[in-house]
């Protein structure tokens, strides 16, 4: 019998949508601006150079700076939440996520699916997902293998972040927010000119601090609290009429509640099932900065542009690790990543018929981890009668340096055939030499090494009958390089693995501009994928470990349509669909009477589909004032948490709502976070993958609401 999750989904019917758009007063014309929120233009720099996003051959979400704000997205899974097939899963901590994309997930203790890129800059560590998204211009997702431009780990996709330039005119801002769980954030910025014309200046910066919403009931105490800020400046030196320097720095901490896990059937201490209830009030601390420097040369034959980016990333997170009331064992993490990356392309004019760019890429990666385990004697008295300290776990202390130095060159051709059809031909050559040293494994340590290689090709056709409609075909490939697993495995490394997409999609814009309608079908070839285990060595005991499958298929489609319905009335939908399953699962000459045992089963972490819905509603007040309506819907399909395909968490429905004021200047809005409580499961622990002596959960956050308001200048 199949296991469902202990986080039952609340049933909320969609037709509340339909009730929505009933009561919503009658649209009238009035002089104030109730263009669409969704429908303007946009503007997409994914391909290295700008263009616009109904003529590029990629299935892309995008959102502008208005879409950004209306929606009110402040981090990575706000707007991934209104991108259909992607998922994201929050884990551990506050912006510690798991993210899956058209089946291509990010396995435990694994590297991300997705490149994240903030202003040019590949960043080093999914830990740097964690940081606050303000003063941002666009934000653009990307579906399907894009390692031909952003190299490894962009075999799921890439998701690229622009902030806002600095101007020349002075303007600002400032945002604040109350809510729920005494939940306070503000942030703010200004830009302007340090000489006119020559140099441009911009800084922002923000505070959050929560209480938090679940309650740990043991300690009688918040246990998902958060206290965090940061800051960024960037400066824009025009050196000559051709020249142009970009510096941006910025940094960000954070201090939070962690591992508030919950378990999710009973054991032999008979613990309560569902609530949080560890003796140990799990703690994390992240601190971030970064510099980048980006210099642009325009020359008659192009385009000469430099990045250069450095990172740094440290993260201390202790946690209960038996989830219980019983003292008995708690943990450390340590992770601190720096990283380094230049690239160095030169970019053809956009105005010609054959267009082309060539690059190169070089990143170096130095990451420190350290975990440790204690068991707690406390219940028992030592000599002097005092509680006997704790007792650090042998097996368990695990530092790991390693060290990843990845070279790569690329490029791209675009040539218009004719007036209608576009050939764009892409290629990358990566390699990752990567070096790993475990102090534990064996007495005096374990090195260790490897190099990983993959050429990446992309090839599309593109056919634009007419200004409104493009047809698209694209074949690609994507890799991810392997790696070496904590120590006191029996299986020290794991290998790379690859994938061919072909897609085929359709863009169109409809009914004189006001309806926009993008589709693509995909089917994905996937070899060696990545999977996390659990074992049982030839001695018995059990091992966590990366390995590599043989061979797995997905095969879905999505589509995304936005309209505005009447004057101030719109819509935007998307949906997501995805069947991955495992072809191949292989065995593992590490263990005796290797196992095919998940062959044909579905690829987990990957829900079978989503939708998303958003309809927003501007109703002029006077000339100048509006009054604003919005309701986003989700819906999540039935997840498999492990291979065996046991554990499940059924579909589920959330809805956030939005009303506000606002004109040209400022805004002042009420808002709702999953408004009907629905509980569900962001992350589940099986404990036939995990060791654990029972399932555990990562709960969702209840209900919520708050107040925001913001000023322009």
């Amino acid at each position: 019998m199949k296991r469902s999750s202990a986080f039952l989904p609340s049933a909320v019917s969609p037709t509340v949508l339909c009730i929505y758009l009933i009561i919503s007063p009658t649209p009238v014309v009035m002089a104030a601006d109730t263009s669409s929120v969704w429908l303007e233009e946009i503007v997409v720099s994914s391909r290295k150079r700008e263009e616009n996003l109904q003529t590029v051959p990629d299935a892309i979400t995008a959102f502008s700076e208005r879409a950004i704000e209306s929606a009110g997205i402040e981090k990575v899974d706000d707007f991934l939440a209104l991108t259909p097939n992607f998922e994201i899963r929050n884990d551990q901590q506050p912006g510690v996520f798991t993210m899956t994309v058209r089946g291509v997930s990010q396995v435990r203790n694994g590297e991300p699916p997705v490149a994240f890129v903030i202003d040019g800059v590949t960043l080093p560590s999914v830990n740097a997902f964690t940081q606050d998204l303000y003063d941002v211009e666009r934000i653009e997702v990307l579906k399907g293998p894009q390692g031909a431009l952003y190299g490894r780990n962009a075999i799921g996709g890439a998701i690229n972040v622009i902030t806002k330039q600095p101007s020349n005119e002075l303007e600002g801002f400032v945002k604040a927010r109350a809510g729920k769980g005494n939940d306070f954030k503000v942030s703010a910025g200004v830009s302007g000119a340090i000489v006119e014309d020559k140099i441009l200046a911009r800084v922002s910066g923000y505070y959050h601090n929560s209480d938090g919403l679940l309650n740990n009931v043991y300690l009688n105490q918040d246990a998902d609290w958060e206290e965090s800020g940061g800051f960024r400046a960037r400066v824009v030196t025009y050196l000559n009429d051709n020249l142009t320097l970009d510096v941006r720095g910025s940094y960000n901490k954070l201090e939070a509640g962690s591992a508030y896990y919950v378990n999710t059937e009973s054991t032999f201490i008979g613990n309560a099932v569902g609530i949080i209830q560890s003796d140990v009030a799990g703690e994390a601390d992240v601190e971030m900065w970064d510099i980048s420097a980006k210099l642009d040369w325009e020359t008659s034959a192009g385009t000469l542009t430099s990045i250069t980016g450095y990172n740094d990333v440290y993260e201390l997170n202790y946690q209960d690790i038996d989830w219980t009331p019983i003292s008995f064992l708690e943990g450390y993490l340590l992770d601190d990543v720096q990283g380094f990356t230049q690239e160095i392309r030169f970019t053809s004019p956009s105005d010609q018929r054959f267009r082309w760019f060539v690059g190169s890429f070089y990143q170096n990666i130095d990451k420190y981890r350290l975990t440790d385990a204690y068991v707690n004697l406390n219940f028992i008295l030592n000599g002097d009668g005092d509680p006997a300290d704790k007792i650090l776990v042998p097996a368990a202390y695990a530092p790991q340096e390693q060290d990843y130095v990845t070279y790569s060159l690329f490029g791209q051709i675009n040539y218009d055939i004719t007036d209608q059809l576009e050939l764009t031909l892409a290629l990358r050559w990566d390699r990752d030499e990567r070096n790993d040293f475990q102090a534990n494994a064996i007495p005096g340590g374990l090195a260790s090494s490897a190099t990983f290689e993959e050429i990446q090709p992309k090839v599309s056709l593109a056919y634009k009958p007419n200004d409104d409609l493009l047809l698209y075909a694209t074949a690609a490939r994507g890799y991810r390089p392997g790696g070496f697993n904590p120590p006191n495995t029996i299986q020290d490394a794991y290998g790379k693995e690859t994938l061919n997409s072909y897609e085929l999609g359709v863009k169109s814009t409809l009914a004189e501009g006001r309806v926009r309608f993008n589709a693509a079908a995909f089917y994905v070839d996937y070899s060696n994928q990545q999977f996390f285990l659990l074992e049982v060595t030839p001695s018995g005991g059990l091992v966590q470990l990366l390995a590599n499958g043989q061979s797995s298929e997905t095969y879905g489609f999505e589509a995304e349509l936005t309209a505005s319905v009447l004057d101030g009335l719109d819509l935007a939908a998307g949906f997501g669909y995805t069947d991955g399953k495992i072809k191949d699962f292989g065995s593992f000459a590490t263990f005796p009477g290797g196992t095919d045992r998940f062959d044909g089963n579905k690829l987990p972490n990957t829900s079978k589909y989503t939708l998303n819905l958003s309809v927003q509603y501007t109703l002029p007040l006077n000339d100048e004032l509006n009054l604003v309506s919005r309701i986003d819907f989700r819906r999540m399909g039935k997840t498999y948490w492990a291979l065996d395909n046991v554990d499940t968490q059924g579909g589920y429905n959330l809805v956030d709502l939005r009303m506000g004021i606002e004109n040209d200047a400022w805004r002042l809005t009420a808002y709702g976070k999953n408004v009907f409580d629905v509980k569900y499961t962001e992350q589940a622990f099986i404990k036939e993958f995990s060791g654990f002596v029972t399932d555990t959960a990562w709960p969702s956050k209840p209900a919520s609401w708050g107040i925001e308001g913001s000023y322009k200048f």
